[in-house]
């Protein structure tokens, strides 16, 4: 007869094995996860990239979204949490208004073929060509206009009311050049049609539609077009884009389809609602980089991989700089993972 500690033994004993096999056959069907430090590019590395970008005294911070994992460095004079720092991006109006625009299209508000002149009739627009310019060439960057001159003496004015009234809106044939500045009269005229249409300011739009529904709690616009966030709401705004949020509306892959155009001459090279979509050895990215005095931005995403980089910094740096170091952050990452893939 077998004695009752022996039964609590054998009982102890098979307990520990089926935990154990149970572990095991839960480890074969669960995706793999990695440390951060193994998915993702050293601080050091990241240091030596964004130097450029980070001249002496200025700060910066560099976000990389893994398929798992995410991390920040932070680099200069940052206090506090690195999340928590407020930066200046101005630029961001172009794909905060792509964001904005994709929302009113897909709920139905607007059509992206739309003739501009309809939509804000006291603005003098002239045709493109033989057609009326719409929201499309707008948006898609297949229109450009003269360079934008402002009267330094009046630099406050509402945006983006202020900004078209001061352009010159006569378009060139030539579409907008790859790689170019922040294209400020196409992200405007855009920004005029949403706000004309919805009988609000572009403040308060941002706000409503696209910052509050995001939980993006620092940002906001002033009304002479600056732009200020922090970090965790540039996050926020770059993972919902990469499809990680409970709304498709601001998914990356749907914003830019909705006005993708390949770029004359330039095969391989998109844009698509105020992003440019860029292709090299079979691997495409979408991206925003732009600057002014009071800072700079580069924005890359790879939604194939589901992966993103951005750099925020106070430095103002020119967009050929802006556009090399997203770029190689971003190679950065999806080798790393492309690496962590094969293992």
């Amino acid at each position: 007869m077998i004695s009752p500690q022996t039964l609590e033994i054998r009982r102890s004993t098979a307990l520990r094995i089926g935990c154990f096999l149970l572990t095991m056959l839960l480890l074969c069907f669960a995706h793999p996860t990695y440390a951060a430090d193994a998915v993702m590019p050293s601080r050091a590395n990241i240091q030596t990239l964004v130097r450029p970008v980070t001249p002496k005294g200025t700060a910066a911070v560099v976000g990389l979204f893994g398929a798992t994992q995410s991390r920040f460095y932070g680099f200069g004079p940052i206090n506090g949490s690195i999340q928590n720092r407020i930066f200046s991006a101005s630029t961001l109006k172009a794909p905060f208004t792509g964001s904005l625009l994709a929302e009113a299209i897909l709920r139905g508000r607007l059509l992206i073929t739309a003739p501009l002149k309809t939509m804000i009739p006291e603005t003098t627009i002239p045709k493109f060509g033989d057609s009326p310019l719409t929201l499309f060439d707008a948006a898609s960057l297949q229109v450009s206009f003269a360079p934008l001159q402002l009267h330094l003496e009046h630099t406050t004015f509402a945006w983006p009311g202020g900004i078209i009234h001061q352009a010159d809106l006569t378009p060139t044939a030539a579409p907008a050049i790859f790689h170019a500045d922040y294209p400020a009269i196409q992200t405007g005229l855009v920004a005029y049609a949403l706000t004309h249409r919805m009988k609000t300011d572009f403040p308060r739009l941002a706000e409503q539609n696209l910052f509050r529904p995001m939980h993006m709690d620092t940002a906001h616009i002033t009304e002479d077009g600056q732009v200020h966030l922090s970090v965790h709401d540039m996050a926020t705004f770059v993972t919902a884009n990469l499809g990680r949020t409970t709304s498709e509306i601001f998914t990356i892959l749907r914003l830019t389809h909705l006005a993708r155009v390949q770029m004359p001459q330039t095969p391989g090279q998109f844009t698509g609602l105020l992003w440019r979509i860029f292709n090299t050895e079979g691997q495409e990215y979408v991206y925003h980089v732009g600057h002014d005095s009071n800072g700079s931005v580069s924005v890359f995403l790879d939604p194939v991989n589901n992966i993103a980089f951005f750099i925020l910094t106070d430095a103002d740096v020119d967009v050929s700089t802006l556009f090399q170091t997203g770029l190689h952050g971003i190679q950065s990452l999806r080798q790393l993972h492309g690496e962590m893939a094969q293992r």
